[in-house]
């Protein structure tokens, strides 16, 4: 039997996210030799208005995250984590798009509330991704995406999020998310949930993995069946 949260729990959730609540994913248990902080994050506007729900009943309640009405804790980080996202060569699976445009994603993360609203980096339909490259590897502890996180409120399809030690993603490929349980990537099917895309961006954790090169992956959403961008942080820490 599919079930769906109720509009209720859904305006509830997008009046939370209207008014500036932080949702934050729980974090795996640090050494205890590490000094700790909370990852700050800076987020853009958000967005106003209200739609979607008749798109989010065409999702597969068994593989959905259905939105929570509670602020999450914060993610606790090594003291001096930082965005290294600044620091990155971004390119995609699509060579047409202004790389001026690609860059964007990547922008001092302080512009992302001086930034318009639907400041969105638009890939094709089907299948594509978005690569960030270090000049070396460091010891990652977080990936931050936003997508198109305007009404009608939507969820991406086929989004992994995978790690490696080289641009081509050839040397100790790694994955830190997938929810494509239909396998629309190609890449197999994972067990994490499809979720709906909010200003607060997707927060997937990276346990201080070794690398040097992230690229995320998607295949469409409710709404349509573009891939757009907003903005990718990616946190950690220097060898």
């Amino acid at each position: 039997m599919r079930l769906f949260p109720s509009e209720s729990t859904v305006r509830a959730f997008a009046t939370l996210l209207a008014f500036g609540v932080l949702a934050h994913l729980p974090c795996a248990e640090p050494s205890p030799d590490q000094k700790l902080t909370s990852l700050e994050v800076y987020l853009p506007i958000p967005g106003m208005g209200s739609g979607g729900l008749e798109r989010w009943r065409l999702v597969d309640s068994e593989h959905f995250e259905a939105p929570s009405t509670r602020p999450r804790p914060a993610l606790q980080v090594p003291l001096g984590t930082t965005n290294l996202g600044p620091q990155c060569s971004v390119t995609t699976s699509e060579p047409s798009v202004d790389s001026r445009d690609v860059r964007k994603l990547v922008d001092d993360p302080l512009k992302k509330g001086k930034r318009h609203f639907a400041d969105f980096v638009t890939l094709p339909a089907g299948v594509q991704w978005v690569q960030l490259d270090l000049p070396e590897k460091h010891s990652l502890y977080a990936v931050v995406i936003w997508r198109n996180f305007q009404f009608p409120m939507r969820v991406y399809r086929g989004m992994v999020v995978q790690i490696a030690d080289d641009p081509e993603f050839h040397k100790n490929v790694r994955t830190l998310f997938n929810n494509d349980y239909r396998n629309l990537t190609g890449l197999g099917p994972g067990e994490h949930k499809e979720y709906l895309e909010s200003y607060e961006g997707k927060l997937i954790e990276a346990h201080g993995a070794f690398a040097s090169s992230v690229r995320i992956y998607s295949a469409g959403s409710t709404e349509n069946s573009t891939n757009e961008y907003f903005a990718v942080d990616v946190f950690g820490l220097r060898p």
